[in-house]
């Protein structure tokens, strides 16, 4: 049974994919993914980046009033542009929108399913009791609009975190053991700050410039933090700043938690990862799934939908281990190796998900092996 609240409003463009235009589950508002389209359906501005990040910034306004809350309580934001020259016209947009808000917010390039769709937002709000963090040792970006983290209750936001000091300059040029290094360092001191450990970790966002740093990245982790075992989905995406070769949005929660484990789903432990985590606030983000048989082979290699069910599978093996069905599901994140898959995506999972309308979200990026053709992360609230 769904025990969160689908938000719609007639004032922002709805693509009538199964999704709603935002979920409340308990304090937390999860929005569906903002494009610069008005309510008709029309590109605010065609070729122009600056338009369509107006638009998507009002669009998220006003699902967030809706939704009975506004960018003050906004305690994580994810910016995607099609193009890594995107950010510098979009900070001036961002910068009017958020006014005096600064929520942690990290910035990737990938490609979309229209090619017309320069950007898209995708923004968790709470509301109650939250705590900024900015721990002095970071370098300072209230100049951004944002913050380092927010403490969402029990459950810590963290902005992407890369190798850039406090002077500006990437610690490690060209080097990603270097880079990798200096990530967790600055995830340990925000969790610290914000009263956590590392070991409270429970959701990370792995982004890479290039897939060849992958098995270093999955080797440091596991071998540095042997104990730490979050849900975790890796892209491969552009940077802003092309120094940058990696940059990680971490997740980490200080109240009780369980990690869900299903034998019908591959196992990814080896790769330093569990499949779910349930949260006691009924919160329970799920790993970036993508079509691995129990033996760790891929199943239907080549073919887009065969693999787009296999990940919902495994997700659904998930949920019911965890008591919960796809009617439990708030956020659905599906991410591509190519435009044209977008539409068997969306067939596929709004199949799965019936009449639950959840939050969605589509990019287009690289994945680690070119078998894969996608990847499926979630939320799921169990209250």
């Amino acid at each position: 049974m769904r025990k969160h609240d689908l938000i719609f409003s007639s004032l922002v463009y709805s693509s009538g994919a199964g999704s709603s235009h935002a979920v409340k589950a308990g304090d937390y508002i999860f929005l569906n993914g903002m494009i610069g389209k008005n309510n008709k359906g029309q590109w605010a501005g065609l070729g122009s980046v600056e338009e369509q990040a107006k638009q998507a910034f009002e669009n998220a306004t006003v699902i967030l009033d809706e939704a009975g809350a506004s960018w003050k309580d906004v305690v994580k934001m994810m910016v995607y542009v099609s193009h890594p020259r995107s950010w510098d016209p979009v900070t001036k947009i961002m910068k009017t929108a958020l006014s005096d808000a600064k929520p942690p917010f990290s910035v990737v390039a990938v490609s979309f399913p229209d090619p017309d769709s320069l950007l898209e937002l995708d923004v968790i709000a709470f509301k109650g009791f939250r705590k900024v963090i900015n721990p002095p040792l970071l370098p300072d970006v209230s100049v951004y609009r944002s913050s380092h983290a927010v403490a969402a209750d029990k459950l810590i936001h963290m902005k992407g975190q890369s190798s850039l000091n406090l002077d500006g300059e990437v610690k490690g040029p060209g080097d990603i053991h270097t880079q990798m290094a200096s990530v967790w360092e600055k995830l340990e001191i925000i969790c610290k700050q914000a009263g956590a450990s590392l070991e409270d970790i429970v959701k990370l966002n792995i982004y890479l410039a290039n897939p060849n740093y992958l098995s270093d990245v999955v080797a440091y982790r596991r071998d540095t933090y042997p104990h730490i075992r979050p849900t975790s989905a890796t892209s491969f995406v552009g940077f802003t700043d092309p120094r940058v070769l990696i940059s990680v949005d971490g997740w980490a929660y200080r109240g009780k938690k369980e990690i869900i484990y299903h034998e019908k789903a591959w196992h990814p432990e080896p790769a330093g990862s569990s499949q779910a985590i349930l949260l006691e606030n009924g919160l329970m983000p799920i790993i970036g799934i993508s079509a691995r048989n129990l033996d760790s082979s891929y199943h239907g290699i080549g073919h887009i939908r065969m693999q787009c069910v296999r990940t919902l599978e495994i997700i659904q093996h998930i949920l019911e281990k965890a008591g919960g069905t796809f009617d439990n599901v708030i956020k659905l994140a599906s991410h591509v190796s190519h435009p044209q898959f977008a539409s068997v995506a969306q067939e596929v999972r709004s199949r799965f998900l019936g009449e639950n309308k959840p939050a969605l979200l589509t990019t287009v990026v690289h994945h680690p092996s070119s078998i894969v053709l996608v990847k499926t992360e979630a939320w799921a609230y169990m209250g």
